[in-house]
């Protein structure tokens, strides 16, 4: 065979996968919001001197009030990058009070160290059905570097993922406190870049979350995006899904579940594929290839389902 014939060998569209462990890895059964729900229930309607008529403690209004302040949150990290000081820490959870309905007061006071007692005690873990398989598909097949991200404390972090099973070898993980860098400051993903050599260029990383308020900001970096829109029983903090993200022609790829995720990725890796037999046959016969055919045929089966 000549050099003018030898195919150059496949690569995908992207060159480093990034998952954030909360949502797209583990999930909390029963959610963030049903857990505050449960904590609180018992002493949200208890006489006080400071507060009366109190709102209904519906599970809405707390994943209302879990939104709030999770989207504050991201803002201040985006802008300032540092880690949250315990003033911040405590405007976070006054955030979350006052959507809920519960003014500045005692109650407010007691409450909140309610909360930091017993959160703990309600939080179960749980992996995503089907990580285990993706990232070793994934690590297989591309032989890419995989990064686990959040904003979690790193021995916590990684104690959850050894306690799943989860802590694989060709993965790396990344925590806020290990890099003294708030996600998703540019600085955090900055750093992510330079972890490999060569250096990994931000169009070429695919980012996949669950959380909605960090999409504008992780797009502005020129990083690829696809958006887990959870179902509650699988969620993590359960965030509402912006109006941006239900459009027919989303602003990223949305979908419901990994295996979503797996024929995003399919399909991105087999349009590379095709172009590169339309570079060196020609764009008919490159039309008439089995991968042009099952591409067509992954589409159909998605636009059937969607009707």
């Amino acid at each position: 065979m000549d050099n003018n014939d030898k195919v150059k060998p496949i690569i995908p569209k992207f060159q480093a996968l990034v998952l954030e462990i909360s949502g797209p890895v583990l999930y909390l059964n029963p959610s963030l919001p049903q857990v505050f729900q449960k904590i609180l229930r018992n002493y949200w309607n208890e006489s006080t001197l400071d507060e009366k008529n109190l709102p209904p403690l519906t599970i809405s209004r707390v994943r209302k009030s879990i939104n709030a302040a999770e989207k504050w949150v991201i803002l201040r990290n985006y802008k300032k990058g540092r880690l949250m000081s315990p003033f911040e820490q405590e405007r976070y959870r006054k955030i979350f009070f006052s959507v809920l309905g519960l003014k500045k007061s005692k109650k407010q006071e007691f409450l909140d160290q309610i909360i930091l007692q017993k959160l703990n005690q309600h939080l179960s873990y749980q992996i995503q059905p089907g990580i285990n398989k993706f990232l070793q598909w994934i690590h297989d097949t591309f032989k890419i570097p995989i990064f686990l991200i959040d904003d979690w404390e790193r021995e916590f972090t990684l104690s959850i993922l050894k306690r799943k099973e989860l802590l694989f070898p060709f993965c790396r993980i990344i925590t806020s406190d290990q890099i003294d860098i708030a996600k998703p400051h540019p600085r955090f993903f900055e750093t992510l870049f330079k972890s490999v050599e060569p250096r990994l260029r931000p169009s070429k990383v695919l980012y996949v979350t669950d959380n909605p308020h960090e999409i504008p900001f992780v797009k502005n970096l020129g990083m690829r995006l696809y958006y887990l829109d959870l179902p509650a029983e699988r969620g993590f903090h359960v965030f509402e899904t912006p109006k941006y993200l239900q459009f027919p022609k989303p602003l990223v790829p949305v979908g419901k579940d990994l295996q979503d995720l797996v024929d995003f990725i399919k399909e991105t890796f087999l349009q590379s594929k095709i172009k590169q037999q339309q570079t060196k046959y020609g764009p008919k016969l490159a039309k008439s290839s089995p991968i042009e055919k099952r591409t067509k045929r992954t589409r159909r089966n998605r636009y059937k389902q969607s009707k």
